[in-house]
């Protein structure tokens, strides 16, 4: 399962860079991402024909690090919050 969190289109709108997070097992980060390129043909021509483009923007796909780390940031967090609760005893 794939969940698309950012897309960021050049101002010609040429290149959209899409992010997205798999939701699932750790390995399914690979098997999307060359999912969804094999996919690009379609999905730009789909595009084309909603937003009535003329020319549809390449498609770049890239894993979001970002909700990792943040979950990595917050557990450690959460670690150092019962060390510094006995410190400061």
């Amino acid at each position: 399962m794939v969940a698309i969190t950012k897309v960021r289109v050049t101002p010609d709108l040429r290149l959209a860079r899409v992010v997205f997070v798999t939701l699932g097992e750790a390995g399914a980060r690979e098997a999307a991402l060359a999912g969804l390129r094999s996919a690009a043909p379609f999905l730009r021509h789909r595009l084309a024909e909603e937003l009535a483009l003329r020319h549809a923007p390449e498609l770049v796909f890239a894993y979001d690090d970002e909700l990792q780390d943040a979950r990595r940031v917050d557990a450690l967090l959460r670690g150092l919050a019962p060390a510094a609760s006995k410190t400061s005893e």
